[in-house]
């Protein structure tokens, strides 16, 4: 049997008074299995849907995926600590770029190699491609480097968080969309 994570997805959707339909026609889905299964620890979302269900229920990535953020801080802490890296913080200024990775990593003074071992990994280049937007993280990943940096998801990729809460809170507005889900049910 498949292994299941545990994560508060579905507490906070119900919290919310949400049903499912509505979550997913919010995230630009067609079907409810893909949240059902994050719902259930089936699987994990990619970045892009953990995003998209902070900004629906209201509650940050790292709280909603609270096991697994829990279990990737002990990791990140216990390898600052057998690293003996220093932490240094230094002031930068705020680019325009689509994340904020390499702000809050040249803030940390740490170097890409340096972010890469912190985070589990041999090889800083995918760390280089996430700082220059060619490629979007893993949910896992995105924690570990909220972790490493000291700085919540939703602001190590800012732009594209204020992009999808801008599409969600149109399609909010959007009356059809509740009133489509609630004649359906």
């Amino acid at each position: 049997m498949k292994r299941r994570y545990r994560n508060c997805i579905h507490q906070y959707r119900l919290e919310r008074g949400i049903l499912q339909k509505q979550v997913v026609m919010l995230m630009g889905h067609e079907v409810t299995s893909l949240l059902s299964r994050h719902e259930t620890g089936k699987e994990y979302p990619n970045l892009e849907n953990a995003l998209k269900l902070a900004v629906i229920l209201e509650y940050p990535v790292e709280m909603l995926f609270t096991p697994l953020y829990e279990k990737l801080r002990h990791e990140v802490f216990k390898r600052w600590k057998n690293l003996g890296y220093e932490l240094t913080i230094q002031l930068t200024p705020q680019g325009d770029c689509e994340n904020q990775i390499s702000r809050y990593r040249k803030r940390l003074g740490l170097t890409q190699e340096q972010v890469a071992k912190l985070m589990g990994s041999k090889s800083s280049g995918y760390i280089s491609r996430f700082e220059n937007g060619k490629k979007l993280p893993t949910l896992t990943n995105a924690l570990k480097l909220g972790l490493v940096l000291k700085c919540p998801v939703e602001i190590l990729f800012k732009e594209r968080y204020k992009k999808i809460k801008q599409e969600i809170e149109e399609k909010k507005e959007d009356s059809i969309v509740f009133n489509r889900v609630n004649r359906e049910n």
